[in-house]
């Protein structure tokens, strides 16, 4: 019964560890890097007062005069209301070498995207599209899972996705 106890305990902790973001013991440098990488992205913050717009198929009569969809996207709707709350957005996108240094501090490998634009010999233009002060390209799940880290550590206490 112990046995199993202490099983269960391990694989709690293990669990929770994951859930947490894997944090690694950090150098006094990757401390003072993460540092500037949240300071960095707070100072680029720009506040936008929450509203309500029109979103939608303007071609689908709204103004009296259309009859035609102006997309034959059949995931779309007619025009309606939405209503957003008030928010903060970045001046400027995430770099490779922003996007990078998250998964160094994450432990993390950097991605298969990365690793193949940067070893990229026939077509220079993509070799030279990972320098660090380009912006990164990322998949939905890595741009997530940015920002809610960042989120974290800056204590806005909201996802920044």
């Amino acid at each position: 019964m112990r046995l199993l106890n202490k099983i269960h305990s391990a694989v709690l902790l293990a669990g929770l560890g994951l859930l947490t973001g894997c944090d690694q013991q950090l150098t006094a440098e990757q401390e003072t890097q993460k540092q500037q990488l949240i300071d960095d992205l707070l100072n680029n913050m720009v506040f936008i007062e929450g509203g309500t717009f029109l979103m939608g198929d303007f071609g689908s009569g709204h103004d009296g005069k259309s009859t035609l969809p102006y997309s034959i996207g059949k995931d779309n709707k007619f025009v309606h209301d939405v209503t957003l709350d008030n928010f903060s957005l970045s001046k400027y996108r995430v770099t490779w070498g922003q996007f990078n240094l998250w998964r160094e501090l994450t432990a993390q490998p950097l991605t298969d995207r990365y690793l193949d634009l940067s070893t990229q010999k026939e077509i220079k233009a993509w070799q030279e599209s990972t320098q660090d002060n380009y912006p990164a390209s990322a998949d939905w799940q890595d741009a997530k899972d940015y920002c809610l880290w960042l989120g974290q550590r800056c204590r806005l206490g909201k996802r920044l996705v």
